[in-house]
């Protein structure tokens, strides 16, 4: 019913907040910063078909960025790409593929 969809709702919130929070870090003072991402990632969710993300595809995008950090002289920045997808690997589960693929839509925003 309506009070169900309403706690549902209440709760995606509540889970795009902690998602902004641990991922791009803006602190909590600059709401506006922080409302546009946490929209984003609503409006993703929503629009998502949440067919099974092609994991391979996402291993290919993560490997594009890594080799496009080190072509523009962001060494550190792919190395330190490199050292979490390496941390991650031993940790992942079947919603691996579809976590990184929400994080790269968001890098590409």
């Amino acid at each position: 019913g309506p009070l169900g969809s309403m706690a549902f709702l209440a709760q995606l919130g509540a889970l795009a907040d902690d998602l902004v929070s641990a991922i791009v870090g803006i602190p909590e003072d600059q709401t506006t910063q922080r409302d546009a991402c946490r929209d984003f990632v609503l409006r993703s969710l929503r629009h998502h078909n949440f067919g099974r993300t092609n994991q391979f595809e996402v291993q290919d995008r993560l490997n594009g960025l890594e080799e496009r950090f080190s072509i523009v002289g962001r060494d550190a920045l792919a190395d330190a790409l490199r050292t979490r997808l390496d941390a991650l690997e031993p940790h992942q589960n079947q919603f691996t593929p579809e976590l990184l693929h929400l994080l790269l839509e968001l890098a590409d925003q």
